[in-house]
């Protein structure tokens, strides 16, 4: 949906939005969300994850934590018996 029809249609609150922001309202200048009637928390919800990278990298910490665990308990269990 590159032009934001699909949003546009089932999420009305958007509509009025740019292209460029359809997608992303919180990137949206306030300039551009008050003509479109958009207010972040009200209207719309706030980006729930606000920043994508940091919260990649917290998962692929626990991910790989929870592999260690998961190895080590397995090779304590095969010592034990």
């Amino acid at each position: 949906d590159p032009t934001g029809s699909y949003v546009r249609k089932w999420v009305p609150e958007l509509a009025s939005l740019s292209t460029k922001h359809i997608f992303e309202p919180w990137s949206a200048p306030p300039e551009e969300l008050l003509r479109a009637g958009v207010k972040l928390g009200d209207t719309y919800p706030h980006r729930l994850v606000p920043d994508l990278g940091e919260a990649k990298k917290g998962t692929v910490a626990a991910i790989r934590a929870a592999r260690t665990l998961a190895k080590v308990t397995l090779c304590c269990r095969r010592r034990r018996r």
